[in-house]
């Protein structure tokens, strides 16, 4: 594919986006474009996973790759399963057993490097007209993005995080694919192969109760990796998830793709820990509100700015975690609610918050976008409090 090619389809990625014609798209490989492109819309199927239906449902093989994984594997046949924004998976049997091998897109830190640069420039351009409700959520998307694919291009890290995962996750009802170590190298990763339904398919025909399963079990996920061990994966997107029914009909989330893993310092994980202690009173202690911020590295002076509203703005958002009920997105009403409580001033500065706060508000939007778009109650209280209740911070971390 040509420079400008690539160009081209930036350009109409990010029209469709700031014009919300997802639902639009006249051809779905232009989803598919290995680098930025493809990471842009994995990240608007988060808010949309008839998105995501259509980009999984495109079948684009590269026989390149595929060569590669049988010349690396020493194996004669592989089988297409999906695109990834850095990589391709195929399946394949590997001494007798079923594997999924991500390769690395052939030349990608390049194409990354010249498309980012790109990017940078067109919303800087783009900027010059655009309503600011739609600069600011550009903005969001495209900082999203970047920051996150800088990353995700280095598959011995991704090979660590992965292990990692494996290694220290105990829970009966999630999995992390075992990796073949023998096989992973700077380009190519080797797991085992679920046979789990993709989470697009699953959700479109999954009942309330299901659905709340799986919000229920990707929330346990996200806190017990991050209060127990610090860390999280972040990168939510439905295609990173499978659902495994056994014949009891049992089911099991799987997890995948760990390229994407932010690590936390103890010093915030006891401050996150406090905050959600602090926010639960009556009386909002605001002094206590703003040191745990600063904690978890929001600036002293934006804190100062907002030091009116800063406690009620803090205690809506960590609400759900607050009162022991079930709650619909709809009865949590935080859009109203940050209006009504912003609404007694004009605010010029806006507030800033730390790659840290970036990464965890990344995946915390991507669940409750999945609890918005399935409409069904969860108690937030009853998932968090024994996961506070369990084994001290600081020896895990």
């Amino acid at each position: 594919m040509t420079a400008l090619v690539r160009k081209y389809n930036l350009i109409i990625c990010l029209y469709r986006i700031i014009n919300n014609r997802k639902a639009q798209i006249a051809n779905a490989s232009e989803m598919v474009v290995p680098g930025l492109v493809q990471k842009i819309w994995q990240q608007v199927s988060i808010k949309d996973l008839t998105v995501a239906k259509e980009i999984a449902s495109l079948k684009k093989p590269n026989f390149r790759v595929e060569k590669l994984i049988k010349k690396q594997l020493k194996i004669d046949s592989v089988q297409f399963l999906a695109h990834a924004s850095v990589g391709i998976v195929y399946k394949a049997d590997v001494e007798g057993r079923a594997y999924a091998i991500k390769v690395k897109h052939p030349g990608i830190e390049k194409t990354l490097t010249q498309d980012m640069l790109f990017l940078k420039r067109l919303v800087k351009v783009l900027s010059i007209w655009l309503p600011e409700d739609i600069k600011h959520n550009l903005h969001s998307i495209i900082e999203d993005v970047i920051y996150e694919i800088r990353g995700e291009s280095d598959y011995i890290k991704e090979t660590v995080n992965h292990q990692y995962f494996y290694e220290t996750l105990i829970d009966e009802e999630i999995i992390i694919p075992a990796l073949n170590l023998q096989y992973c190298s700077d380009n190519i990763i080797v797991s085992e192969y679920s046979p789990g339904q993709p989470l697009t398919s699953f959700w479109a025909s999954a009942n309330i109760v299901e659905k709340r399963w799986f919000l229920d079990t990707y929330h346990r996920f996200i806190l017990m990796n991050l209060l127990y061990c610090g860390k999280i994966h972040a990168d939510p997107h439905p295609y990173n998830f499978l659902i495994e029914t056994d014949r009891e009909n049992k089911k099991r989330l799987v997890v995948m793709d760990f390229g994407c893993v932010k690590e936390y310092s103890a010093e915030f994980i006891i401050a996150l820990r406090d905050l959600l202690q602090a926010v639960k009173t009556e009386i909002i202690d605001e002094e206590e509100i703003i040191a745990l911020l600063i904690k978890l590295g929001i600036e002293n002076s934006c804190l100062e700015y907002y030091h009116p509203v800063i406690g009620w703005l803090t205690q809506v958002i960590l609400e759900p975690y607050c009162e022991n009920r079930d709650i619909k997105y709809s009865d949590w009403n935080i859009d109203y609610k940050i209006s009504t409580i912003l609404s007694s001033r004009v605010w010029e500065k806006p507030l800033s918050f730390s790659a840290d706060l970036l990464y965890l508000f990344r995946v915390y939007d991507a669940l409750i976008s999945y609890w918005q778009q399935a409409n069904v109650p969860i108690n937030w209280y009853k998932i968090i409090q024994p996961i506070l209740g369990g084994l001290s911070i600081n020896e895990n971390i």
